[in-house]
């Protein structure tokens, strides 16, 4: 007698099932601020975050190959074999000292956090690539050694500020390379394929200005002259009307674009836009 399927049954044979995410390997990690919002005001939130990444790796023994810290969000290259218990630990650390430093009690990042596994090591270096080369595709800076807040200086720079806040595995990168010359070749070669794959988008789009990474000011050159309109005030603990006049300044000074003034304050899109317009007109 051949038993009838139930309904559930079915549904359990015919509904795809979720992938896990992957939990042992080389992984890259990328972390962003909840909404894209920046979550790296000064050098301290990013020494401390560096801090806690190093705390949160030796405890759970994850190595960590390359990074990079932006202002909005973090690239890790990572050897682990439990992806998510460090970056829950990692954020939960880092989330409750940020919210108690700006008295705030918001998510400040995105999840679930993105991760992909590297199965070839074509594969992870070409991450690895990536990640120092973040700076450089953004407009931050013209070479990956100017950038104080990746790994490169980590690499070949003995008294790089941020040695004493978090440790890399170098063992793979200098299996690669065996001078600071050819990975600096091999960075220039991948931003190079970078800019012309933007152009050949643009392009396709119908784009009617060449490729520049420089077209807007850097979060991070806005975020300084926001520091000097605050003159150490907490930009959180401004009223209404300090707040419309904080973000009339910064547009005034920058010329940033109104996603970027609500990313760095935190605000709706809407509200920077209906100031702005009041200010402006």
């Amino acid at each position: 007698m051949v038993a009838r399927e139930t309904n559930s049954n079915r549904e359990s044979n015919s509904a795809p099932q979720r992938q896990g995410r992957i939990q042992s390997g080389n992984l890259h990690v990328c972390i962003r601020g909840n909404c894209r919002k920046v979550i790296f005001i000064d050098q301290e939130d990013k020494f401390e975050f560096l801090k806690r990444c190093k705390k949160v790796g030796e405890q759970f023994d994850t190595r960590i190959e390359a990074f990079v810290i932006m202002d909005n969000h973090v690239h890790l290259q990572i050897i682990t074999t439990c992806v998510t218990e460090f970056v829950r630990r990692l954020l939960h650390g880092y989330s409750y000292w940020y919210n108690k430093k700006y008295s705030l009690s918001d998510k400040i990042c995105r999840t679930p956090f993105k991760s992909l596994c590297k199965y070839s090591d074509e594969w992870r270096l070409n991450i690895i690539l990536y990640i120092l080369a973040n700076p450089v595709n953004a407009g931050i800076c013209s070479r990956a050694e100017e950038y104080e807040w990746s790994s490169y200086n980590l690499m070949y720079h003995q008294k790089c500020s941020i040695r004493n806040y978090i440790a890399i595995d170098t063992s793979f990168i200098y299996s690669r390379f065996s001078t600071r010359k050819e990975i600096d070749l091999a960075i220039a070669g991948f931003i190079k394929s970078h800019k012309a794959e933007s152009s050949a988008k643009a392009a396709s789009a119908n784009a009617s200005t060449p490729f520049s990474s420089r077209s807007r000011m850097p979060t991070h050159e806005i975020v300084a002259h926001l520091k000097n309109i605050l003159d150490g005030r907490n930009m959180y603990a401004l009223d209404k009307v300090e707040l419309e006049q904080c973000i009339v300044k910064l547009k005034r000074a920058t010329g940033a674009t109104h996603y970027q003034i609500a990313q760095i304050f935190n605000e709706n899109y809407e509200f920077v836009r209906g100031v702005l317009r009041r200010n402006f007109c």
